[in-house]
């Protein structure tokens, strides 16, 4: 090692030896021209050393003192454990490189990367860029192939969650959650088969996917999860464009809610209406494009249609449909015993009159036409008629009637004729 000490300078130096080991104690330079005061050059290696004497293990300790009359403000420390102290006393630690400061160490332990004012325990301000060959905030890289590179988020508790991406084979990213003994994925967004969220059935309350928003009013939310959407709000709102109108395959708004089906029958296109229960009981309503008939279908087959003009509704009476088929008759009697009654139904604000029967007192002469169920699915007992039958009635009543006029008639004939036969009798 060469020390090189420029001709200009005077040299005052001071050496002190205490217990075992040797101390520079004053080093003192007065320069002359030069930029430095202390020009350290050597032919490689080992070129410049601070060392403790033998046997003493104290940390080997250099200061800097910008004001020869003010405390010190920076130092290097190196302990004989392996650990090196760098430090500032009483301000920031600036790290300068490629001619400009790059990294800051703010006083309250705040570090900035391009910011001296960073406002948060890391703090990096950079214009970055994506794609391949982009320059990220922060590049996180996995050595394993495959495998996901990781970020773990925990506070003093044993449960954590995780961030974790992979690209190769694997491409996914995944929200991990451990409850401190076991964890699964939350969320899990795949490059070619989408987005998983795992998480709790729907309750109305709690679900997988919970989305709330924020109003003058509240708060709405949102709850999803497999097979079910929910809202812990009065009604849940399927907008378009805040339009309030519900649109199903269609952009085209005819009305509140808008539904386009495929061209085919109700048997598998259409809109269906299902109770969930073990039956599987299911209605379809389909529009047809010849002609504009509404259709309906129970189970797949369909019952009847309403015509597009009038609203007429007719119900299916194909003989291929009917079996069993008998003749109706002898009925005369029976309506001659109906009663047609003119009467108002309970809990009707308009209080408005209506003709026609007591299906409880039909069922009497004609149970084909009466039906006994129940409300929905409930216990509830409910009468019901079906009052296109009575016109059935009606014609077979006048047939019937009709052969009773026919039979009158040939006796008044036959009468008339007896009668005109005794006047020509009475005249000779």
């Amino acid at each position: 090692m060469n020390l090189n000490l420029k001709t200009q300078k005077r040299i005052f130096s001071g050496i002190l030896k205490r217990t075992s080991f040797m101390a520079i104690a004053f080093f003192s330079l007065m320069a002359v021209s030069q930029a430095q005061e202390l020009d350290v050059v050597g032919n490689g290696g080992n070129t410049f050393a601070l060392r403790n004497d033998v046997g003493v293990t104290a940390p080997v300790w250099q200061s800097f003192y910008p004001d020869a009359n003010a405390t010190y403000r920076g130092f290097i420390q190196s302990h004989n454990d392996g650990r090196l102290d760098l430090g500032a006393n009483g301000g920031e630690m600036r790290f300068y490189t490629g001619s400009s400061y790059k990294m800051y160490l703010a006083s309250d332990g705040k570090l900035g990367l391009g910011t001296a004012t960073p406002d948060s325990e890391f703090h990096i301000v950079h214009n970055s860029t994506s794609g391949a060959s982009g320059l990220p905030h922060i590049n996180v890289e996995e050595a394993s192939a495959n495998d996901f590179a990781r970020i773990k988020f925990s506070s003093s508790s044993s449960d954590f969650w995780t961030l974790a991406g992979a690209g190769g084979t694997t491409d996914k990213f995944n929200i991990f959650y451990h409850n401190g003994n076991s964890g699964t994925n939350r969320l899990s967004v795949d490059a070619t088969e989408g987005t998983t969220i795992l998480g709790s059935e729907n309750t109305g309350t709690v679900a997988a996917l919970n989305i709330t928003s924020v109003f003058a009013g509240g708060t709405q939310t949102l709850l999803m999860d497999g097979n079910e959407i929910d809202c812990n709000d009065d009604a849940m709102h399927l907008n378009r464009n805040s339009l309030n109108k519900v649109n199903i395959r269609t952009a085209v708004e005819r009305a509140d809610v808008n539904l386009k089906h495929a061209l085919g029958s109700g048997v598998d296109d259409g809109f269906a209406i299902e109770n969930e229960a073990a039956n599987g009981e299911f209605w379809t309503m389909y529009v047809v494009n010849s002609n504009g008939d509404l259709e309906l279908y129970h189970q797949g087959t369909a019952v009847g249609h309403f015509d597009p003009a009038s609203g007429t509704y007719s119900a299916t009476s194909d003989r291929n449909r009917k079996q069993d088929i008998r003749a109706f008759n002898n009925i005369l009697g029976k309506v001659m015993q109906l009663e047609p009654s003119v009467y108002k139904f309970k809990n009707d604000g308009k209080n408005k009159d209506y003709l026609g029967f007591i299906a409880q007192d039909i069922a009497q002469y004609f149970p084909e036409v009466v039906s006994v169920g129940k409300v929905g699915d409930t216990e509830e007992e409910l009468y019901t008629m079906d009052y296109s039958a009575l016109g059935v009635i009606a014609i077979e009543a006048i047939q019937e009637q009709q052969e009773v006029i026919e039979a009158q008639k040939s006796e008044i004939d036959a009468l008339r004729a007896e009668i005109e036969a005794i006047k020509e009798i009475i005249k000779k």
